[in-house]
């Protein structure tokens, strides 16, 4: 492994601080990698959001793309800003990369390599600390590995 990026969360940071570690690397924090952000309703239960923003919670739904939770960002806007840095990180980049990413973060970063539609970003499973492996070639990339559950043992 030649590089590692995350946000600047706590978990993705550790995360990648243990992997880095065994390889002899630092990573590299990015604003740009931290998962989406759902203002008001950011740290709530889905169900305390049900009972508090019913519409907004039921026009979420029926469109999971482009809704944005009041004082949030919608997974399209969640979407411009992480395809940016994942562009960015491509151009500059060689070798083999990790990113420490968040389950939204993944799914948009999935949506976008496998061509689908946002709107179908929950149909990917991305459980907690599941390892994804994505190869790249000749500009398409490849989903070689997809949510594969791992645990770090560190003694």
């Amino acid at each position: 492994m030649n590089s590692i990026f995350c946000s600047d969360l706590q978990r993705s940071r550790q995360m990648a601080e243990i992997i880095a570690e065994k390889h002899n690397l630092r990573p590299t924090v990015s604003l740009s990698l931290r998962e989406i952000y759902l203002g008001e309703w950011e740290g709530r239960y889905f169900e305390e959001i049900r009972r508090k923003f019913p519409q907004d919670f039921m026009q979420r739904g029926k469109d999971i793309a482009n809704f944005c939770p009041p004082g949030g960002e919608s997974f399209s806007q969640c979407s411009q800003r992480v395809l940016a840095k994942l562009d960015e990180l491509m151009q500059r980049t060689t070798g083999n990369i990790l990113i420490a990413g968040h389950a939204g973060v993944n799914r948009v970063l999935l949506c976008h390599m496998l061509g689908m539609p946002l709107e179908n970003l929950f149909r990917i499973s991305q459980d907690y600390g599941c390892l994804n492996i994505i190869g790249y070639e000749k500009g398409k990339y490849r989903i070689k590995l997809l949510n594969r559950q791992f645990r770090i043992v560190t003694l």
